[in-house]
């Protein structure tokens, strides 16, 4: 039986290729979190 070559993929929400990068989409989901709590209350607050 010969030995598999086959490297695994890494998984993209697992990959960052480099720091920016995953700052950068760390400050865009909490940024998208914020507006989505914000939207919330703000709409949870208009009469029915």
């Amino acid at each position: 039986m010969t030995k598999s070559s086959v490297v695994p993929f890494e998984l993209p929400s697992e990959f960052s290729p480099d720091p920016l990068t995953e700052v950068t989409g760390n400050g865009a989901k909490e940024l998208l979190r914020t507006a989505t709590h914000t939207w919330r209350k703000s709409t949870a607050a208009l009469p029915r």
